[in-house]
């Protein structure tokens, strides 16, 4: 069974690694839908790889688990950048409070402090929980959801339901538990709406 549970980890992980390359393009196609994405699902994202970034280079983790969250704070990074290119009248101040947020986990990981990993676990599990209700609030809001792409949506689900099927079975932290299975929720929640606006937006037509 422990064997299934690595696998299962290494699957999310893997999905983790390229589910952002189809929003990046989804993006560039529909400019128009970065209007769409919540700043604040934006920003949650940002700091949950970050604090994940944080951890594995204190534990010394194996490069290819560092180059996960490297290559995903990338992608958030490019997807910034596109949403500040996409709105003029983007506050100058929320880029400059994500680069601040790059210089703080540059920080963090060369601190030597052993409370800093586990600051950054806590941090982590607390934004893990509420990361799309920003999103699910905006699409709400303007009564559609378009801004990440259907793909990006399902991939962040199967990633995170691998990883929650692979904590049942290698760890019996009920917090990890009940997290991941919230975040299921708010995901599949958010899948609900892709579906629900598109088709609301049809009958309109």
């Amino acid at each position: 069974m422990q064997q299934y549970g690595e696998t299962l980890l290494q699957v999310s992980l893997f999905i983790y690694a390229i589910q952002f390359l189809p929003q990046i393009i989804h993006n560039l196609i529909n400019k128009n839908s970065l209007v769409n994405i919540s700043i604040l699902t934006q920003f949650g994202m940002l700091f949950i790889v970050l604090c994940d970034l944080v951890q594995e280079f204190h534990n010394d983790a194996h490069w290819s688990f560092i180059l996960i969250p490297l290559i995903y704070c990338t992608c958030l990074t490019i997807q910034q950048l596109q949403i500040s290119l996409n709105n003029r009248n983007l506050n100058p101040v929320i880029n400059l409070m994500y680069a601040m947020l790059l210089s703080i986990a540059f920080l963090a990981i060369r601190s030597n402090n052993t409370l800093v990993p586990q600051t950054s676990i806590v941090i982590e599990l607390a934004f893990n929980f509420a990361i799309w209700v920003p999103q699910i609030h905006k699409n709400i809001k303007q009564k559609r959801c378009d801004g990440y792409s259907l793909l990006f949506v399902v991939l962040s689900l199967v990633a995170i339901l691998c990883e929650l099927a692979s904590s049942l079975i290698i760890t019996d932290n009920i917090v990890i538990h009940i997290n991941l299975i919230v975040c299921s929720f708010t995901i599949c929640f958010v899948l609900y709406q892709k579906f629900y606006y598109r088709n609301t937006t049809l009958q309109t037509r």
